[in-house]
């Protein structure tokens, strides 16, 4: 399965609920240690694996809900990727690349 075309996507429909990316994106760390961890630490107690997971999942939400993260502006074309026309001697004219 590749991931390189639209990662943000293909991340959203691999996960279960979304916890432990949401905590690896806060965090910086890959979402897959986390998520390999919880499948270990399910072997030895999954009564204290699924709490924890459900500790994550509620810390999650009240981050979600109490820090919103803006918006990222869409970008606006500058001057500098601006097309210019450029005369040339036979009449037709040119785009200048900036």
């Amino acid at each position: 399965m590749s991931h390189s075309a639209a990662p943000e996507t293909a991340a959203k429909k691999d996960n279960l609920l979304g916890i432990c990316h949401a905590i690896g994106e806060d965090f910086g760390f890959n979402p897959f240690l986390l998520r390999v961890s919880l499948a270990v630490a399910i072997i030895f107690s999954p009564e204290w694996t699924l709490a924890a997971y459900a500790a994550m999942g509620v810390a999650v939400l009240a981050s979600r809900l109490l820090v919103r993260t803006p918006r990222k502006a869409k970008p606006q074309p500058s001057a500098a990727t601006a097309v210019i026309p450029v005369p040339i001697e036979d009449g037709r004219e040119l785009a200048l690349a900036a």
